[in-house]
């Protein structure tokens, strides 16, 4: 029987955008990030893209996407735009056996292995030694997968392909931003069109011409949200989705704005983090509207963690603070009363009922829509300054929000917020900040029973 030729890739061939990438890991690069706008054809590229490498090396090749049955809806099931399934791209006549619909895994007669992957369990990476990697829709997914990976591919000489639409300033603009200043990594961000009106900040941008001006415009009137045609049209990792709790134009109108705050009385908020989970303590002071200090520190002891709070509260003369009292917050705040009496503490259970309770689902809830307030009132400076102001800024900038089934506003819960939105890292600046904007100092000193009350030391 005369042997057949198969040619790889099989039936597909990339649109002009799409191979600069496409080059790049054909031709033995090992890190690449492109930031395509929706429907530029990711996955199919990058599917297909893929495939040919598994015939160039023997090896496990994994392609991530942010959820298990995302992977199996999107390729596993997946047809593309012109009625074909993801998997006719891999030819019959080059599979080992019958691809296993359970674990989504193909076995090639080379010996490589193309498996599906979602994110969303993290063990299942565990222990694996795959040669090549697409991370699809990278900005959902749950970051620690790459950290997992990274070091098996840099022992192996392996490579790791991302691509994502943005979601705000969270791990997505990280890798991306790094992408773009390392010479070891090809980087590029595309959006639908060229378009008079849309201007995404942080980069250059490119056009694919997938869409026309026109077509957005139509997108526009038929009620398509401005902010999630910047997102999803223009790559801009600026825009607000609908469902921001503060936009970041909100955030950076604050940056250095100049405001009075010289007779206000110093407010710290601090949030106690595991350091031992990678998550830091985070202390925010400030005075009046403006925040005088962003700090944080990796402590396991509280002790430490107080004293440490202790020497940045004396060097701002800030004798006011509230703690998130929950998990290992409670130790630090009470190493707080015994150590330093001087101090004024309060201990805050963002667990508990809120005050409007008609209106949060909790208290931690109505925490979040203060520091919103104290956004829009355009009272508030944040110095551009400070070593952790970029940080900050991101962290707000992802938080968001939804309703309860019984219309109670319920911001997303910092597990959550860990998990996607914030790069695999727990708000924690974000949260102090927070916590300094709860309540005010004057109405501390008279309303909580919890406070250590102590005469004060001259500073």
């Amino acid at each position: 029987m005369a042997k057949q030729e198969i040619t790889i890739p099989y039936g597909f061939i990339p649109r002009d955008y799409q191979i600069p990438k496409w080059n790049y890991i054909a031709n033995g690069g090992k890190r690449a990030v492109s930031v395509w706008h929706r429907r530029a054809g990711k996955d199919l590229t990058e599917w297909n893209l893929l495939i040919c490498e598994a015939f160039k090396r023997v090896g496990a090749y994994y392609y991530f996407l942010p959820y298990y049955q995302q992977g199996k809806k999107i390729i596993w099931d997946g047809i593309d735009g012109n009625g074909r399934t993801f998997l006719s791209y891999i030819p019959k006549q080059v599979l080992d056996g019958k691809p296993n619909s359970t674990e989504m895994k193909i076995k090639l007669i080379n010996g490589s292995i193309i498996q599906i992957i979602g994110t969303d369990n993290i063990d299942s990476v565990m222990g694996t030694n795959p040669v090549g990697c697409i991370f699809s829709e990278y900005s959902l997914q749950d970051p620690r997968a790459w950290d997992y990976i990274s070091p098996i591919l840099l022992e192996n000489d392996g490579w790791a392909a991302f691509n994502f639409t943005p979601r705000g300033m969270n791990h997505g603009w990280d890798i991306f931003q790094m992408a773009m200043k390392s010479p070891d990594w090809f980087c590029e961000r595309l959006a639908a069109c060229y378009h008079p009106e849309y201007n995404p900040v942080g980069g250059g941008v490119g056009a694919t011409g997938v869409l026309t001006p026109d077509q957005i415009d139509k997108e526009l009137s038929d009620g398509r949200s401005p902010s999630l045609v910047k997102q999803e049209y223009f790559v801009d990792f600026q825009a607000s989705s609908d469902d921001i709790l503060i936009p970041l134009s909100l955030i950076d109108s604050a940056i250095d704005r100049d405001i009075s705050y010289k007779n206000a009385p110093a407010v710290a908020g601090l949030d106690v983090g595991l350091s031992l989970t990678g998550d830091p303590t985070a202390l925010v002071i400030r005075k009046g509207g403006k925040v005088i200090a962003i700090e944080e520190v990796r402590l396991d002891d509280y002790d430490e963690i107080a004293g440490w709070a202790y020497r940045h509260l004396m060097i701002h003369k800030c004798f006011t603070v509230l703690v998130d009292g929950i998990g290992w917050g409670q130790g630090a705040f009470q190493s707080l009363r015994r150590l330093y009496p001087s101090l004024t503490v309060q201990s805050v259970n963002v667990a508990e009922k809120a005050s409007a309770d008609d209106r949060f689902a909790r208290l931690r809830d109505e925490v979040w829509w203060q520091v919103r307030e104290w956004f829009e009132e355009k009272q508030c400076s944040i110095p551009s300054n400070l070593a952790l102001t970029d940080k900050l800024r991101a962290e707000i900038s992802n938080v968001k929000y939804d309703f309860t089934p019984s219309s109670k506003i319920k911001v997303m819960g910092k597990r959550e917020m860990k998990k996607v939105e914030n790069g695999g890292k727990s708000p924690n600046l974000a949260d102090a900040l927070g916590l300094s904007i709860y309540g005010s100092a004057t109405a501390m000193n008279q309303s909580f029973t919890q406070i250590n009350k102590h005469s004060r030391v001259a500073s």
